[in-house]
């Protein structure tokens, strides 16, 4: 090559990714993180969950009106049904919108049925102990505690409810 030519160099080409790399030669690997912004994952299914709530609590009570209630369960319903369709309803949209404040209304859906499961168990007239109530009481709250959780833990809810 004569010295006052310029020399030109070609970028190596990258290997083809279906032909096995021959042997010594440098592989390279590209480890891409999915985002965990967005309505996926657990977030959605709770979403689904909510509208799924939201639309049999609103079942729920009108067929309690029909139907008329016939102990203190079912008057427990009627006060509690139409309330806990509502905030399923501002949980779904409020996660919809991805706003901040969707965080504050499933926390109170979660509270509002959690005493609804008690206290419409614990009124029900039925042979179960004193012990057995307490127990599944109890038990309610631990489960919804759960899910509570993971709206306080999850990077996905963190990093989707910012408006």
């Amino acid at each position: 090559m004569a010295p006052n030519q310029p020399q030109t160099s070609t970028p190596p080409t990258p290997p083809d990714p279906q032909v096995a790399p021959e042997p010594g030669q440098k592989v390279q690997y590209t480890i891409t993180q999915n985002s965990l912004n967005g309505l996926g994952g657990w977030l959605f299914v709770f979403m689904i969950v909510f509208a799924v709530m939201a639309i049999g609590e609103i079942g729920i009570f009108f067929s309690m009106l029909d139907t008329g209630t016939k102990n203190a369960s079912d008057n427990i319903t009627v006060v509690f049904a139409p309330i806990l369709a509502i905030v399923f309803l501002a949980s779904l949209v409020l996660t919809a919108m991805r706003k901040k404040m969707a965080i504050m209304v499933i926390y109170a859906s979660f509270a509002l049925f959690a005493l609804y499961s008690i206290l419409s168990q614990l009124v029900e007239s039925s042979s179960d102990g004193v012990a057995t109530k307490i127990g599944t009481a109890i038990v309610t709250v631990i489960i919804y505690g759960l899910m509570a959780l993971y709206f306080r833990q999850s990077r996905r809810v963190k990093e989707t409810l910012i408006k």
